[in-house]
């Protein structure tokens, strides 16, 4: 029976040395691996881009486009030789000597698309009024600064590799002209990666929490700040930033105030309204002291140093609807509900870096400032109830950007499950089975030693009965031993139980 869980144990042993051999060393959130399968598969797909498969793709992703009456619907894919084509429904290919060959190239390859109805003349098909563009994920990255000369009539389309479509905008950028995905017709997303995409749009997709949506406002001159966690408004200290912020670990605060460069320095800073004063924050530390607490940061930079006040429980009509609204916003409503009226929104997103998602939210054209607001009490510069001041922060102040610097909601619901807080349970996993690895390992192989000690010595007293020297020099010399045969000593392992598993029947009717 002793013998019989030996092996188990060997069995389990060599799973999990499997198992930590083929992790790598950042596998830290099983829900990051999830989001790494996209682009595993995404480069998995470059070694299957026959042409054959290309063709079948730009045929599948064509037919995934939205139907839109009198509109043909192609895909722009990837052809042998670093080239391009285009591809229609039925599989249909033209290709493209270059990328400047494109528009001229879409009314071509269009017609291909079309039907003949009664009454067309034969032998020429009508071009249509309207063309759809299908790219991937992956092409839209490699080609979103080079269609700046699309016809009129074409609709660029990304196709993403879960199905869904967005369709690409153009917007001006320092190096001229770009696509952009459009998340909605007045939201359009600017990633700098893939990575950033992904989790900008997750994100915008999620629901608001009223009980984590904060309105910050800079009070400095109490010597202990009144708010707590349950209030609507946070009372930040500027002088002791980050022990202030600890308190809204995992909220959104969202804090107005005009961004400026230090004159001396040059470096953004954050001019907000102290109590009576005015104070200048550096934009960097602030964000940084939100980062170490793990607290979502939305700064609203407007023309105005309003600073919300405590008059929450007001119930005027334009309150009512914003409460009632509330309980189903997500972040792409609460976002638009902070951006001018009648506006684009822009959002400029960086790389993901420490599992925090970083933007900054340009509008166009900019509210007009509007002086007065009839929703507003006249006298509401100091003391604002929740919708009068995104009210006045939309329209009467005009917010010209919102910087965003957040933690990724699944990094966050991994964090928070957590069983030990320091470490994810994935890590603790597979530590523990580390552990058990290294222990069964470190048994076994002293069991060698032991055997090539005797060896070596000869004299079985002197290896059984060591002096305190021979015994460090034991110790000592074990360790590159077994750097050295633990590969070996896994192979035997390995090796030895597979012979057991299949030589099982035969011992057992011959009784070995």
């Amino acid at each position: 029976m002793l013998r019989s869980f030996k092996g188990s144990l060997r069995v389990f042993a060599l799973v999990a040395a499997t198992l930590c051999v083929v992790s790598t060393a950042d596998a830290g959130l099983l829900s990051r691996l999830a989001r790494e399968a996209g682009d595993a598969a995404g480069s998995a797909g470059k070694h299957i881009d026959t042409p054959k498969h290309l063709l079948d793709e730009g045929a599948s992703l064509a037919k995934r486009l939205p139907k839109v009456t009198g509109a043909a619907s192609l895909a722009l894919m990837p052809a042998p030789g670093n080239a391009w084509q285009l591809v229609t429904p039925d599989g249909k290919s033209l290709q493209l000597a270059s990328l400047h060959d494109l528009p001229n190239a879409l009314d071509d390859a269009a017609r291909q698309t079309h039907r003949p109805l009664a009454g067309d003349l034969p032998g020429k098909a009508p071009v249509p009024d309207a063309l759809q563009l299908a790219l991937r994920e992956t092409d839209f990255f490699k080609l979103r600064d080079q269609l700046d000369s699309l016809p009129l009539k074409a609709r660029p389309v990304m196709v993403r590799p879960n199905g869904k479509t967005y369709d690409l905008k153009p917007i001006s950028t320092s190096n001229g002209t770009r696509l952009a995905v459009a998340l909605s017709p007045d939201v359009l997303i600017n990633p700098a990666t893939a990575r950033a995409l992904d989790g900008n749009i997750r994100f915008l997709s999620r629901p608001v929490k009223r009980a984590d949506l904060k309105m910050a406002r800079l009070n400095s001159s109490e010597a202990v700040n009144a708010s707590g966690p349950g209030d609507m408004i946070a009372d930040l200290n500027a002088d002791i930033l980050a022990s202030s912020l600890a308190k809204y670990k995992n909220r959104t605060l969202v804090v107005t105030g005009r961004i400026t460069p230090h004159p001396q320095t040059g470096r953004p800073q954050l001019s907000v309204r102290d109590g009576k004063s005015v104070r200048e924050i550096d934009l960097d530390s602030f964000q940084k002291a939100a980062e170490s607490q793990r607290v979502n940061l939305m700064l609203v930079e407007s023309k105005s140093l309003v600073q919300p006040g405590k008059s929450w429980f007001s119930r005027t009509a334009l309150e009512k609807r914003f409460e009632a609204a509330q309980s189903a916003m997500t972040q792409a409503e609460l976002l638009k509900a902070l951006s001018p009226p009648n506006s684009t929104t822009l959002i400029h997103a960086a790389d993901e870096r420490n599992f925090r998602l970083v933007t900054a939210s340009r509008f166009s054209p900019e509210a007009n400032p509007v002086t007065t607001s009839s929703q507003v009490s006249p006298n509401a510069g100091d003391d604002y109830t929740l919708a009068g001041w995104l009210l006045d922060a939309s329209l009467r102040t005009s917010v010209r950007t919102i910087h965003r610097n957040g933690e990724d909601p699944e990094h966050t619901e991994e964090v928070e499950s957590r069983w030990i807080p320091w470490i994810s349970n994935f890590d603790l996993i597979l530590l523990s089975v580390l552990s058990v690895v290294t222990l069964f390992m470190s048994w076994y192989l002293w069991r060698w030693w032991n055997r090539f000690w005797r060896f070596v010595l000869g004299n079985r007293a002197a290896a059984d009965a060591p002096s305190l020297p021979l015994k460090l020099v034991k110790i000592v010399f074990f360790l590159p031993f077994a750097l050295i045969m633990l590969v070996p000593a896994m192979i035997w392992l390995f090796i030895g139980d597979w012979v057991r598993f299949l030589t099982w029947p035969f011992r057992k009717a011959f009784g070995r």
